[in-house]
């Protein structure tokens, strides 16, 4: 009996302590930073508290590249050094992280959060449990200034779950500079002042990525060699500064794929001189509605129609200064015209053409 009632408790424990990890906002682990000061730099010490063997404590050296990084409630911390480093990063909805003109790369996530600061030295006490993912990031919870940004680098992941960051004014530039032929996923809409993608695939999924830097519309920029993957739809737009709002200017000197049935962009300029693909399975018709402000795509460089059903562009005429590409699609042009510049080619791979004006 008393060794089933020992089982039994011990079962329970465990229990317990699976329940209590579960309900933690993150998981507890050996190497996190946190600031443990009102005010202060990332590259001192003693900016910050770091976990060794389940015990918080003193740190003796900046966070790195290994490291998840808080920045908690009410804590003021300033990038101090060219280019600072963290794995994951959580900043407080009431904190801030000044990058001003330097670099913070991180190699993880990036997620918002609410939660009373702990600087006690020790165990961990309510640190994780008394979190709470947040889409509502603070106005001033991460800002850049000049050539200032947040880089994210790295491999495939995550960058953001559903549930830990939104698109709320927030004043720091965005850069994702991944290795090559490697991707990260948004599962929630996000906004930064502005997005450089400079390698790598940013799949914004069917979230909006929005540009804003708080006064007016930001820029949305994919490098040559770079994408961004958009199944966004109808008056969810692609990209916008805010739900009624038109962003500056998109350049795409890479590819912009888009699977959404109907992609609206909603930026004021768009300067189209890498690759545009269309690509839903299913019919698709793109800019059909235009938002007040936005600028019609309807100068191509290279226009890829890929997937099956019928692929409508717009109600005025397009011009393909490059290639246009039909891939086991549709293209349907019966109430518009298509100007080709003079090296434009057109190229078939199982498509058909409809048309009554060209």
């Amino acid at each position: 009996m008393k060794k089933t009632s020992t089982t039994f408790k011990v079962i329970l424990a465990l229990l317990f302590a699976c329940f209590n990890l579960a309900a933690m906002a993150q998981t507890p682990t050996d190497g996190d930073y946190r600031s443990a000061v009102a005010s202060g730099n990332w590259g001192n010490a003693a900016t910050w508290q770091v976990r060794t063997a389940g015990n918080w404590a003193a740190a003796v050296s900046a966070p790195t590249s290994a490291n998840n990084v808080y920045i908690q409630t009410g804590h003021v911390i300033t990038v101090n050094v060219a280019t600072a480093d963290a794995r994951d990063l959580h900043a407080n909805t009431t904190g801030n992280l000044i990058i001003g003109a330097n670099t913070l790369t991180v190699s993880g996530k990036l997620r918002a959060y609410t939660g009373t600061a702990v600087t006690t030295a020790g165990a961990d006490g309510t640190f994780y449990s008394g979190q709470t993912s947040s889409t509502s990031p603070g106005a001033n919870s991460i800002t850049s200034t000049g050539a200032g940004k947040l880089s994210v680098i790295g491999n495939s992941r995550t960058l953001f779950n559903t549930g830990e960051w939104g698109a709320t004014t927030t004043g720091f530039a965005m850069e994702i500079n991944l290795t090559a032929g490697q991707s990260v996923l948004c599962q929630q809409s996000s906004k930064a002042a502005s997005w450089n993608v400079i390698s790598g695939t940013l799949n914004a999924a069917a979230t909006t990525v929005s540009a804003d830097n708080g006064t007016t519309g930001g820029d949305i920029t994919i490098a040559a060699g770079a994408t961004i993957s958009s199944d966004r739809t109808g008056a969810q737009w692609v990209f916008q500064r805010t739900g009624t709002t038109v962003g500056a200017t998109l350049t795409v000197n890479g590819t912009l794929r888009l699977g959404g049935t109907n992609p609206t962009i909603a930026m004021a300029t768009i300067i189209l001189n890498g690759t545009v693909n269309l690509a839903r399975a299913g019919a698709q018709s793109i800019n059909v509605t235009i938002p007040s402000g936005a600028a019609t795509m309807n100068t191509f460089n290279n226009l890829v129609l890929s997937g099956s059903g019928v692929k409508t562009l717009a109600t005025t005429g397009i011009t393909v200064n490059g290639k246009m590409t039909l891939q086991d699609a549709t293209f349907s042009v019966a109430t518009f015209s298509i100007t080709y510049g003079a090296s434009a080619t057109l190229e078939y791979s199982g498509a058909a053409l409809q048309t009554a004006n060209t």
